[in-house]
């Protein structure tokens, strides 16, 4: 998935002739803390309220404000990996999106890129969730992808992370099965740490929708 499938153009950018309190109304208004600075398409940079407010002038212009330009934008054509490690890294309210040319898109929001992980990891589709730890010399997705197709069990999703110990990664799996004994059995026999196992039936799958419901309604606050 790509930026230019989740990004959008509701949050209105900014003109370097709005005032500073227009700029601070529509940050209070769209319950964020940066908003794009545009001039005839052109993307500027970023303000922030706490720059706004440091200022302490009502009778200021955005265009007297210096934009942030560095690490505020991605690439329509960019992975939406890029844009979560960009929001996260240097922690946007929004992250503006361009094209090739430096011209001025849209935007994305955290809600966007939670929608666009719910996509990614198959969490609109029921089934479990398997964890497995693994040594990272050992870690062989082709062995894993094998021995659950040999129960004719699909993988929706997968995802790793190295854990603190710097040893071992742990995969995460998405199965389109409620009916995971089996497969636990023959990952035990392959000498697979099981880890932990989620949603093992339609009522948690659900259960997992409901609280990825429960954050966007937060962050939407």
């Amino acid at each position: 998935m790509i930026v230019k499938e989740i990004f959008s153009d509701s949050i209105p950018a900014l003109s370097v002739m709005d005032s500073a309190q227009r700029a601070l109304y529509f940050m209070e208004f769209f319950k964020v803390s940066n908003l794009p600075v545009v001039d005839e398409q052109k993307y500027l940079g970023m303000i922030t309220d706490e720059s706004i407010i440091d200022s302490n002038k009502d009778n200021l212009l955005v265009k007297d404000f210096n934009p942030e330009k560095e690490n505020t934008y991605v690439y329509a054509d960019d992975h939406i990996y890029t844009a979560i490690f960009q929001m996260s890294q240097y922690k946007l309210s929004l992250l503006t999106v361009l094209d090739r040319n430096e011209n001025y898109l849209g935007t994305i929001s955290p809600m966007h890129l939670i929608n666009a992980m719910g996509q990614l990891t198959s969490m609109d589709q029921s089934g479990s969730i398997l964890v497995l730890k693994v040594g990272i010399r050992d870690y062989s997705l082709s062995e894993i992808v094998q021995i659950v197709e040999s129960h004719q069990v699909k993988i929706l999703s997968s995802y790793i992370h190295t854990c603190k110990d710097q040893h071992h990664i742990k995969v995460t799996l998405k199965l389109n099965t409620a009916n995971l004994a089996s497969i636990k059995a023959s990952f035990e026999r392959y000498k697979y740490e099981i880890d932990s196992v989620f949603s093992e039936n339609q009522m948690l799958d659900d259960m997992h929708k409901d609280r990825l419901d429960e954050l966007m309604h937060y962050l939407s606050i």
